[in-house]
């Protein structure tokens, strides 16, 4: 999924009123320096790494707060420990409907592709909903509501 795709679906399901809960690694902090630390990039450290991180932000926020829609449902925290994946929640009805991961590696992997995962019954679709509810209420530092909390 590409950035400018991203920030087009972002828009969208804020606009529909979709309930979205987003955790980014938060900027300047040690898990943001050693991630920076294994991207291969040329010119790529962890200060350049942290201003792409809060870029990626304040853009998200941008997209919500330009949504038109009348029940706009946002919310965006950071964290600074584990996990070290990119992990895109989707619900529908209250359910885990599909999760979307990746891996760090040694390039940026926001145009990268990702893993795709549907519910399963015993799967780890499953698991990874509890995880990310507990990261999000253990760790989750709020940024941005679009509720004002």
């Amino acid at each position: 999924m590409s950035y400018s795709i991203f920030m087009r679906d972002l828009g969208e399901a804020a606009a529909r009123g979709a309930a979205l809960k987003i955790m980014v690694i938060k900027p300047n902090s040690e898990v943001a320096r050693l991630r920076a630390l294994e991207i291969e990039q040329a010119a790529f450290d962890d200060e350049s790494f942290s201003s792409q991180s809060q870029a990626f932000i304040d853009a998200m926020i941008k997209t919500v707060e330009n949504a038109q829609g009348n029940n706009i449902d946002v919310e965006i925290r950071t964290y600074s420990g584990l996990p070290g994946v990119p992990m895109y929640l989707v619900r529908r009805k209250n359910r885990p409907a599909q999760l979307i991961t990746g891996f760090y590696l040694n390039r940026p992997s926001d145009n990268e592709w990702h893993i795709d995962w549907n519910p399963v019954e015993g799967g780890m679709l499953f698991q990874f909903e509890d995880y990310f509810r507990d990261k999000w209420q253990r760790d989750g530092e709020p940024v941005f509501s679009s509720k004002g909390d």
